[in-house]
């Protein structure tokens, strides 16, 4: 992998609702056939809160290069700084894994809001008791309602 970046326009600005977007050139100096991408997503104290494996589309020749992005649409990460590493290999969570190429804490990111259409900032998210997954897709259904 020869160049990392977030394609999202404030990385330091993000929303727990936005697709966090990534952009990766990789040269190839051998044959690669079938490999993938691999985006592994830790919290501010180290600990992985995520992990991808992209598909296994990556074929290149010696001295060819490729670039590709990777979106994550719905990643539910909660308000923190969150550090990301990437990895070329093959195999995923169904198979051998060997990766060729590791970079770690290769981009760092905030969320610091709950919805990518609003300018207000979460200000109150304990990550210690709440963890690191802000769930803001749900539904509430009152099913009956009754005196006693």
């Amino acid at each position: 992998m020869s160049e990392l970046k977030i394609k999202n326009e404030f990385s330091a600005n993000l929303s727990t609702n936005e697709t966090l977007s990534f952009e990766v050139s990789i040269k190839s100096n051998h044959l690669i056939n079938d490999h993938r991408i691999g985006i592994k997503i830790s919290n501010s104290d180290g600990a992985p809160v995520g992990l991808l494996f992209t598909e296994a589309i990556i074929n290149l020749n010696s001295n060819e290069e490729v670039e590709v992005i990777i979106d994550i649409t719905s990643h539910n990460l909660a308000k923190g700084i969150y550090m990301i590493d990437f990895s070329l290999g093959t195999g995923n969570e169904e198979s051998p894994i060997k990766d060729i190429h590791i970079i770690s804490e290769a981009l760092i990111i905030e969320i610091a809001k709950k919805d990518v259409n609003s300018d207000s900032i979460i200000v109150n998210w304990n990550a210690l008791n709440w963890g690191n997954n802000h769930f803001i897709e749900s539904s509430i259904t009152l099913i009956s309602k009754k005196k006693y």
